[in-house]
This record gives structure tokens, C-alpha cells and sequence, in this order.
């Protein structure tokens, strides 16, 4: 059905449905495959499939560690060259909520896009050490400016900053000469929470239904 009538959002349909569903522990591997398939079929399914998987796992069900790892990575090395910016954003969210390596094909492709939020994205897996060679990021150092704060990349330049993630060009703090994003930095404000991913857990609800 998703085939012949791809604009309908079928996928996502179905997959929406397991939300009020228990799968059983026999049916988990199966519904693992299915889903992975979705994700690689159509990548605008990848915010809910990471919803499934992470609660199976939440839920103590054994998830396909290599499988699931090389779907994400695989959408973000198709889909970064295509400059399809939210495919490639959570794709990345998904290994660091699962705390899976982001692999080299798939960093280099994606910090060559040039986008602000993946490279958020990147620098929080880096953080977190999810980036095994340690990532290359000079060609997105060039932003942390103040002149940039007004610019298209204003967030990359001012959560980098505010993290510790990247230097400042030039002498002195970037963010600290501005008069606007001063203040925004010394009341704590930010714009990216890179503890979220710490606390994306499921929990089943009261009087959980049958397993299926």
C-alpha cells in the first residue's frame, strides 16, 4: 500500500499504531526487522521507530545492536549528500539516544552539509564520545564569530559556544562582546539540551495491556 500511494504517510501510519500495542518478547525480532525496513524505505519514519525501539528496550526486550546502528548510519550517508537536513538530524538524535557510534562515512558525510543543527548533533555525539576517531570539525569552526550570531548559523555559533564545544575565532569570547547574546549567556539560556537524550525512557503505563 505505502508503494502505490507514497504520498499517504502509511509507514507512519502503522507504525503510530504499535504505540497502544505490547508486542511479546517471541514477536520483538520480527517487529524489529519490519521496522528497520520502514526506516530504510522511508527515513520520515525514523522518529517513530526510535520511539518503538527505544521502549522494547526500556521494556528489557534484546534489540539488534549492529542492525539498528547500520540503519541509522546508513540513512545519514544517503540522505547528507541529498541535503535532506531532518532525515539526516534524526538519524543522528536516534545513535545518541542509543548510544551508538556515529561511524566515519557517516560523520563525514554529515558535517559536510553544513547544517547547524546537525552539527549540534555531531558535537553532542563527540561529547559523548560516540564519534571513535575523534571528529574533524575545522570546517564548521569558521562560525564562531560574533558576526555569525546574526546569520544563519546563530545557534551553531551560540550553543557551541555556551557548551565549550568549539573555540572562538579571533581573541576573546565571541558570544561575551555581543550586548544581545551576552545576556542570553550569562541567564543560562539555551537552546539545545544535550542531557535530553539521558532521559528518553519508557514506562508503561498503568493496567499495560496483553502482550500480542
Amino acid at each position: 500500500m505505502s508503494n502505490e500511494n507514497s504520498e499517504e504517510g502509511i509507514l507512519k501510519y502503522a507504525i503510530s499504531r504499535l504505540s497502544g500495542e505490547n508486542i511479546h518478547s517471541s514477536n520483538w525480532k520480527l517487529l524489529e526487522n519490519l521496522i528497520l525496513q520502514c526506516v530504510m524505505a522511508e527515513p520520515g519514519t525514523i522518529s517513530l521507530s526510535l520511539n518503538q525501539i527505544v521502549r522494547y528496550r526500556d521494556m528489557h526486550y534484546s534489540i539488534d545492536r549492529d542492525q539498528i546502528s547500520e540503519a541509522f548510519n546508513d540513512t545519514i550517508c544517503q540522505h547528507a549528500p541529498l541535503g535532506h537536513g531532518s532525515e539526516v538530524a534524526w538519524a543522528l538524535w536516534g545513535l545518541v539516544v542509543l548510544r551508538f557510534h556515529v561511524r566515519d562515512a557517516s560523520f563525514r558525510a554529515s558535517i559536510a552539509m553544513n547544517d547547524s543543527i546537525v552539527s549540534l548533533l555531531l558535537l553532542d555525539a563527540q561529547n559523548k564520545d560516540l564519534i571513535p576517531t575523534g571528529g574533524n570539525f575545522t570546517s564548521i569552526e569558521s562560525v564562531m564569530t560574533t558576526d555569525d550570531l546574526y546569520d544563519e548559523h546563530w545557534i551553531l555559533a551560540y550553543e557551541a559556544n555556551i557548551k565549550g564545544w568549539l573555540p572562538s575565532v579571533g581573541q576573546g569570547d565571541h558570544v561575551a562582546r555581543d550586548d544581545c547574546f551576552r545576556v542570553l549567556k550569562n541567564g543560562g539560556i539555551s537552546f539545545y539540551d544535550s542531557t535530553l537524550s539521558d532521559m528518553v525512557r519508557f514506562e508503561p503505563p498503568a493496567g499495560w495491556g496483553e502482550a500480542y
